[in-house]
């Protein structure tokens, strides 16, 4: 169809079409893009998930809505397939822990910065089932919004470069105060995820996403803005600090200030301003905005002052950690797969040795001290060495040098003052020049500015 002017595209259901603006109301109803947030809280759509107990199966969908511009998300879809094909593809090597530890990295390798590719490797992988959903549900629901308004190549550069920064941090930190963990394997995209939740929480503070609290079959599910919807991530984070220690919370704490700090300095302010067009019209899909909300600058000042705090904390260990490991520079970490001790071999699930920690841990077992062989395994590193000495010995899987470690822990402190800085000066004044869902318009019609 001829059309005169200037001709635009606009995305509906995945397909895109050409249209001119004004676009009729009752087309965008017709679309399911139109939100009128005038009026009544809830939509037609929402009024079955909201105020009132659902059933799990509604609970999960619900869970699974935000509010989101029109717009392609072609490479968050591509990266959820990638996760989940490369993950079934690795979950065998995850039951062989030898293959395990040569397959994917763990802190020491990461500090001595011998395995980056391990750890591109790793940002695919996940431990289980239930880890692999886990990190895709949070990709889907926030990652479409981000893709949208960075576009496709700088979200890519967020997204890898967010879980390269959180592998680092969560190694450097593991290693100087729990070295007994050093030899534990990081895998799976959530520090990469992070980074993308930083920047949901900096370009789309106010937009609505659906929370359920609830016990097995029943669920109460609320719409809450994502600013709450995040401090809610951010509060486990700390939970999980002090009561899973398994779960890499540094580095899901570093790919969060990475990416809002990318986001800020690779967001396009023609795109975001175009987007803020579309929400102004009320053309997006998923959860209303009211329209207050579109008025108003939605980061409180709670929650900037906590990430600032959360941004100082973690520039604090990671200097304080930089100091730790340099003492190691040029020693030996050994990572033991098998020991025999007092004439019974022993199968471990995994053992560790380092030679400023001479001790062997089996699971469930008791600790051995082994200062005979501290000499002898030192000395002479390698991997797959066996070491007899009297009742005692040991199979080595895998032995890393670290020769980079001072140089890894020296760049790693330099990036977080830089990202501290810029934290501190996004969360003062700098957020208000991305904020996607503050409509400065609506804000003068209604003296809100």
């Amino acid at each position: 169809m001829e059309e005169d002017g200037e001709r635009r595209h606009f995305i509906i259901a995945d397909q895109v079409r050409p249209y001119n603006p004004p676009i009729s109301e009752e087309e965008l109803i017709y679309h399911g893009y139109y939100n009128r947030f005038y009026g009544e809280e809830y939509g037609a759509e929402e009024k079955k998930y909201f105020d009132r107990w659902v059933p799990i199966w509604d609970a999960m969908i619900c869970e699974l809505k935000d509010s989101s511009p029109p717009g392609s998300w072609v490479l968050t879809k591509i990266l959820i397939v990638m996760n989940i094909i490369v993950s079934i593809m690795l979950f065998d090597k995850l039951l062989n822990i030898r293959e395990a530890i040569n397959t994917f990295p763990n802190s020491a390798c990461i500090i001595s910065n011998q395995c980056i590719g391990a750890v591109f490797l790793s940002m695919f992988a996940h431990a289980d089932p239930i880890h692999l959903l886990g990190n895709m549900f949070f990709l889907y629901i926030v990652g479409d919004n981000v893709e949208i308004a960075l576009g496709r190549l700088r979200y890519l550069v967020l997204y890898f470069t967010s879980g390269l920064m959180a592998a680092y941090v969560q190694a450097l930190i593991t290693f100087a105060f729990n070295t007994e963990y050093a030899y534990s394997i990081l895998i799976g995209a959530s520090g990469a995820i992070s980074g993308l939740i930083g920047a949901y929480i900096l370009l789309y503070p106010g937009s609505r996403m659906c929370y359920c609290i609830g016990f097995r079959w029943i669920y109460r599910c609320f719409k809450i803005a994502a600013e709450l919807y995040i401090l809610i991530w951010m509060i486990f984070q700390f939970i999980y600090l002090l009561f899973a220690y398994h779960i890499a919370v540094w580095a899901h704490i570093a790919g969060f200030l990475t990416g809002m700090t990318l986001s800020y300095i690779l967001a396009d302010r023609r795109r975001i301003n175009r987007i803020r067009e579309y929400f102004k019209k009320g053309v997006y899909r998923g959860l209303r905005i009211p329209r207050y909300e579109l008025e108003r600058y939605s980061l409180s000042g709670f929650t900037r002052g906590l990430i600032v705090f959360v941004a100082v904390l973690t520039t604090v260990l990671i200097v304080l950690s930089s100091n730790i490991v340099t003492d190691h520079e040029d020693e030996y970490y050994n990572i033991i797969g098998k020991y025999r001790y007092k004439g019974t071999t022993e199968f471990c699930r995994v053992t560790q040795y380092t030679p400023y920690l001479p001790v062997i841990e089996c699971w469930k077992k008791p600790i051995y001290k082994l200062e005979k062989v501290y000499g002898e395994l030192s000395d002479n590193p390698a991997s797959d060495q066996t070491l007899d000495k009297g009742r005692i010995r040991i199979k080595v899987f895998r032995t890393i040098h670290l020769d980079n470690v001072s140089t890894t822990s020296t760049l790693l402190m330099i990036i977080s003052m830089f990202t501290a800085f810029a934290i501190i000066l996004i969360c003062l004044k700098g957020y208000r020049g991305v904020e996607i869902t503050y409509i400065p318009e609506l804000a003068k019609e209604n003296r809100y500015v």
